[in-house]
């Protein structure tokens, strides 16, 4: 190879590398807990967070809904927890299921069977502004609808589930206020004379 021919092929060989290395996706999405899985007893609710990183430098990424590719069996589906988030430019943002906010819930029916499984796809949908829609004070328009994207779960009761219920704290003070007073009773009667 001529010299020129090198220097051309290194120019370009450094160009591809570095663009491969400085190109990343336009934001990520994940579930907390990483992967969707979850496991649940019969009767419970459980639900499900996300982390979202946004990783372009002048555009807002803002969530409309969020739905799910196959229905659920044996309980109740909720996506009234997700806050439809509004994320700035270069940044993440994480929100862990609380019972209040989150990506989605869940409520097994109380007779489920040990072991069922439901499983699918969270189905997002999403845009990019050029500010935050939300601030007033900002002007901001809408650029771009994000083709709706989906997110694994799988929600299942455990075959073998270790779920004896704990005693709430009010009824372990009447089981103590009980015995207590049962022990009180049986005091007196034998500080009373036995008339006859």
């Amino acid at each position: 190879m001529r010299a020129g021919s090198q220097r051309l092929f290194g120019i370009v060989l450094l160009t591809i590398l570095f663009a491969a290395t400085t190109y990343a996706d336009p934001f990520t999405f994940s579930t907390i807990p990483a992967g969707g899985n979850l496991s649940a007893a019969a009767g419970s609710t459980v639900g499900w967070g996300y982390s979202v990183t946004n990783n372009r430098l002048d555009q807002w990424l803002v969530f409309n809904t969020v739905n799910t590719d196959t229905g659920f069996a044996n309980g109740i589906a909720d996506a009234s927890v997700f806050n439809s988030p509004v994320v700035a430019p270069n940044s993440t943002l994480m929100q862990a299921y609380d019972g209040i906010s989150g990506l989605y819930q869940f409520t097994w029916d109380a007779g489920t069977p040990a072991g069922f499984s439901n499983s699918g796809n969270f189905v997002l949908s999403a845009e990019w502004w050029s500010g935050d829609p939300f601030d007033e004070f900002t002007p901001s328009e809408f650029l771009e609808s994000i083709p709706d994207f989906n997110v694994p779960y799988a929600v299942t009761v455990p075959a073998s589930c270790q779920c004896t219920p704990v005693p709430e704290s009010s009824s372990l003070q009447m089981l103590a206020l009980g015995v207590g007073g049962l022990l009180l009773l049986g005091l007196n009667r034998k500080r009373l004379p036995l008339a006859l």
